[in-house]
């Protein structure tokens, strides 16, 4: 009897032994994939932008992004640990955007901005761009 207790306790110390050992890998793996630094930069019209600014105002007094008189695409270039991250997928959503994209061979992905726009009342929004689990965000101003 003495026998068959020693023995169902040393298989629960190496179960406790093993569980532990794998929770501090899987700790030290999920680490690990955090810490890749994930850059994002904007374009329109080749400038480096942090915000867009609505212009075109209509009767119900929505600001609108002016495409006819400006540059209309965003270019979203993507760099994981300092390399272009390709074929990853970038979304926009907010402001009366919603798309998606995967970026290209050199990290990069162009939306449209037809359609941007901000409510009447709203001075100032974000849209939110997603990357690898990331977000950032733009600043959507009425101008």
């Amino acid at each position: 009897m003495s026998l068959t207790r020693s023995l169902i306790f040393y298989i629960i110390l190496i179960s406790i032994i093993t569980l532990v050992s794998l929770a501090i890998i899987l700790n030290f793996v999920v680490q690990t994939a955090e810490r890749s630094e994930v850059v994002v930069e904007f374009y329109i019209g080749g400038e480096k932008i942090d915000k867009i600014i609505c212009t075109k105002v209509d009767a119900n007094n929505n600001s609108y992004y002016d495409c006819e008189n400006n540059p209309c695409i965003l270019d979203v270039f993507v760099y994981k640990d300092g390399e272009a991250a390709k074929n990853v997928w970038v979304i926009l959503d907010g402001c009366g955007i919603k798309s998606s994209q995967k970026t290209n061979e050199k990290g990069y992905a162009s939306f449209s901005l037809k359609g941007l726009y901000l409510p009447s009342g709203i001075s100032k929004d974000k849209l939110t761009v997603k990357v690898l689990s990331h977000e950032f965000y733009i600043d959507i101003v009425r101008g």
